[in-house]
């Protein structure tokens, strides 16, 4: 039996409603057919009648970097992104502590000291005041740096600051700081008694219900193990988990092991045919690796994650084994050797291999980059939340070689935009805002920020639909609003291809639709 949505506006343009079909039928969760009402009720086995009162209807928005699985694990700690300053943060972690007294471990996520007044004061001693007997471990906001107490350092043998491959512990007056960066994160979190499948599986469906709440058709999740694979095998089976996900291996042993004798796999709800590498660390850590040092650290020019030999064994085994390969690639020194590994690969544009961030790339490497066939996957809210830390770390000369949206996609360079979460927040329309404005949802800036590197509003919602579909090779199943494709909806209150500026900041979700079927509405 079809279904009918009419009502509204069925944006199956990009550029703009001139040509909006009136109505759009489903049957058996795709698109039966798209246009005239009068024609299209026509039909004679219509179920249901969906009157949109005025909404507009959207090929679902999908996002193509994301870590899906952390989303949901982040419910089950203190969430640290509302804080600015580290007493906030301390206030956060009691109240968190205080209503989860059967914890033996204090797991939080999010705290950003680059828009913190005391940054400079956060060590492992503040965190001693308040839980001197319990570890506890804090993820930065970037994932890509630890703030642990005394107690957890003991645990882990730390005594003193060290630098190790890929990462350091860091001093304070000669003794570790409590600051952990990239690798040297492990020494800890490996101490972390593992979560239950029962609670991995309860924080899969968690991230399910917050994606859908936010608009979201579709995930990537980014760093897939063959323990989570099986995990979302398992619930998709039983129909608990209903969102489609593109799933982005981990080339740890015994996932790799598994993949690279299995090959690709695609359900229709989960895809798997890619592996993902990091060639460095995060800006705000100075972990992204550049050509030059930091401006506020010129000791540094950061840090190589995978060492570029490894890359490029592995980037043979992907192109003989079919398998898609994306890279962090955060400073232009690592864009620099992601390009070179790719390059020497003999990547082609149907392997659509990508690269993550792209932050900062050299203006000598934009040619090789242009006409490679490589993917850029930007995430535009990076920018302007970044913007001043940026600024600090690496200055104004080379910020103007950073978050390049409108010239990566100038140049002829295949772009999409996803949100990075749980980093960011998971809200298409705030990555939507941040590509086509350059500023937050609140306004901000109020110039924008680099705005000369503004998408078009178009540009904006096709990252974030058809082109993340192509990304993923599933152009043929997904991304817009044709007939025969997933009934996979996105539905608005406001128009954001024409609505003004304001409107489109508070524009709010009033449905997502996946198989043809409400997953959310909002209430």
């Amino acid at each position: 039996m079809a279904e009918l949505w009419f009502g509204g506006r069925i944006a199956a343009d990009s550029e703009s409603p001139v040509h909006d079909p009136e109505a759009i039928l489903t049957q058996d969760g795709r698109i039966l057919g798209i246009g005239n009402l009068a024609e299209l009720e026509q039909y004679p086995e219509i179920r249901e009648r969906h009157n949109l009162d005025g909404a507009v209807l959207y090929p679902g928005f999908r996002d193509p970097h994301a870590h899906f699985f952390y989303l949901g694990l982040g419910t089950f700690q203190a969430d640290l992104r509302p804080a600015g300053s580290a007493a906030e943060a301390l206030g956060i972690l009691k109240k968190f502590a205080a209503q989860n007294p059967e914890l033996c471990w204090i797991e939080g996520r999010g705290w950003n000291e680059t828009s913190w007044p005391d940054a400079a004061d956060q060590h492992a001693e503040l965190l001693d005041a308040v839980f001197p007997d319990i570890p506890v471990y804090l993820t930065r906001i970037d994932g890509h740096a630890a703030w642990v107490n005394t107690e957890a350092l003991r645990i882990a043998g730390i005594e003193k600051p060290a630098e190790i491959p890929g990462g350091s512990v860091e001093s304070r007056a000669g003794k570790p700081s409590g600051i952990l960066v990239d690798t040297a994160m492990d020494l800890v979190r490996r101490l972390i008694p593992a979560d239950d499948s029962a609670k991995e599986r309860k924080a899969l469906i968690r991230a399910q219900q917050k994606c859908y709440n936010a608009g979201l058709v579709g995930v990537a999740d980014l760093g897939l193990t063959l323990d989570r694979y099986r995990d979302i095998c398992t619930l998709q089976l039983s129909g608990d988990l209903s969102i489609p996900i593109y799933g982005v291996l981990t080339p740890e042993a015994e996932t790799e092991v598994f993949f690279r004798k299995q090959g690709p796999l695609n359900t229709g709800k989960l895809n798997l045919r890619s592996f993902k590498y990091y060639a460095d660390g995060a800006l705000g850590s100075r972990g992204a690796r550049m050509l030059e040092p930091y401006s506020d650290a010129p000791e540094t020019r950061g840090l190589w994650m995978h060492p570029p030999e490894y890359m490029r064994k592995q980037s043979r085994l992907n192109m003989d084994g079919g398998f898609q390969m994306i890279t962090h690639a955060i400073g232009d020194a690592a864009v620099r050797e992601v390009l070179d590994v790719y390059l020497e690969a003999g990547v082609r544009p149907e392997n659509r291999w990508r690269i993550e961030h792209a932050q900062i790339v050299h203006p000598s490497d934009m040619d090789r980059f242009a006409g490679s066939g490589i993917w850029a996957s930007i995430q535009s809210s990076h920018g302007v939340s970044d913007r001043q830390m940026a600024l600090e770390r690496i200055g104004a000369e080379r910020v103007a070689h950073a978050y390049r949206a409108r010239t990566l996609v100038d140049r002829g360079i295949p772009v999409v935009n996803g949100s990075d979460f749980p980093i960011e927040l998971e809200s298409p329309l705030r990555g939507f805002v941040a590509a086509a404005f350059r500023k937050e949802m609140d306004g901000k800036p109020a110039s924008g920020f680099r705005p000369e590197e503004a998408l078009s509003r178009k540009e904006a919602l096709d990252a974030m639909t058809i082109r993340t579909a192509e990304a993923q090779f599933e152009e043929a199943l997904r991304g817009d609003l044709s007939q025969g494709k997933m009934a996979e909806f996105t539905i608005l209150d406001t128009d954001i291809r024409e609505a003004p500026e304001d409107s489109v900041r508070k524009a709010q979700v009033l449905g997502t639709v996946v198989d043809g079927e409400f997953v959310y509405r909002r209430t």
